[in-house]
Order: structure tokens, then C-alpha cells, then sequence
């Protein structure tokens, strides 16, 4: 079937096919629950929000809630969301990306911070540690409010955290 010459580079190629499959940028993917995303998840399309520069990348934040929290006095209800980063550039075969922020919370507002780069963006997540409902609910909670910067390229992603 394959001549004597073609089986070794059959085995080289496939080496390098898997090395490179392997060293992927795309991580911690089985960290991302992509069923809870696409059915609970709410969408928050950041680009159309104004900002005072070009935007390189089209940046998508998923706010999907938390259902393990028992915030809530002798009731149950929705204490905090995790949310998600997905971005993409605008080109003909774009490189896209999906990126679980560590922050939990209940995000109140965010903000384009400016930067010349190109495929990078900087955002300004100002969050709540808990949402207003939980803390109406239970007065005892102590709410932490947080500014997270949020740096994005379509293959990293950096945060840092401002506590308030």
C-alpha cells in the first residue's frame, strides 16, 4: 500500500501534526462549560458599546449565573455570574477564542481603556461581589465592589483587579 520511502515521512508529518496540536494556544478549554453558555448565558455584545478609539477585535461578554450559592435567606436566587471573554479579529479567516475570567460576580458597567496595539483590547470591568437582590435579601452580606482590568488578544487573556 505505502512505498518504503513514504512511511517514514508519513511518521515525521504526523509527529509534527500532533506536537503541534499538543503546544495549541488554546487552553483550559474543559474549564469552559459551553452547554451552560449557550442555553443560560446572556449576551453582552461590548463593541456596541462607544469607545473613544478604533476597536481591532470584536469582543463578546457571556454572563452565565451561578446556581451554587446559597446567599439567599431560606430562598433560593442568583448571588453571583460568572462571565466569559470571547473575542475575534476581523479577517478573512479570523482567530477566535473564548476565555473564562476569573472574577465572579455581578458586572455593573465596563469600559473601553484606550491603546494603540494591534488585535489587543483593554477593558474595565467594574463588578459587584454580590448582586443587589442578594444583598436586599440579606443584609449580612458584605458587598466588594471591584474595577478588573481585562487585557484580550485572540490568544491570551491578562486580568488584574482593583478592589474598591
Amino acid at each position: 500500500m505505502f512505498s518504503g520511502n513514504l512511511l517514514p515521512a508519513l511518521f515525521v508529518f504526523l509527529t509534527m501534526f500532533l506536537t503541534a496540536c499538543i503546544s495549541s494556544p488554546v487552553k483550559e478549554l474543559d474549564d469552559i462549560n459551553f452547554s451552560e453558555i449557550l442555553a443560560l448565558g446572556k449576551v453582552i455584545e461590548a463593541n456596541e458599546t462607544r469607545a473613544e478609539h478604533e476597536i481591532d477585535l470584536i469582543v463578546r461578554l457571556y454572563e452565565v449565573p451561578i446556581f451554587e450559592n446559597d446567599c439567599f435567606i431560606e430562598t433560593h436566587g442568583i448571588c453571583q455570574n460568572q462571565y466569559y471573554a470571547a473575542v475575534s479579529t476581523y479577517d478573512e479567516y479570523p482567530e477566535t477564542n473564548i476565555f473564562k475570567i476569573t472574577q465572579k460576580g455581578v458586572l455593573s458597567n465596563f469600559e473601553w481603556v484606550k491603546d494603540e496595539r494591534v488585535d489587543y483590547v483593554k477593558l474595565a470591568l467594574k463588578m459587584d461581589k454580590y448582586s443587589k437582590e442578594a444583598i436586599n435579601n440579606n443584609p449580612s452580606l458584605l458587598n466588594v465592589s471591584s474595577v478588573i482590568l481585562i487585557e484580550l488578544t485572540p490568544r491570551s487573556i491578562h486580568e488584574s483587579t482593583e478592589k474598591r
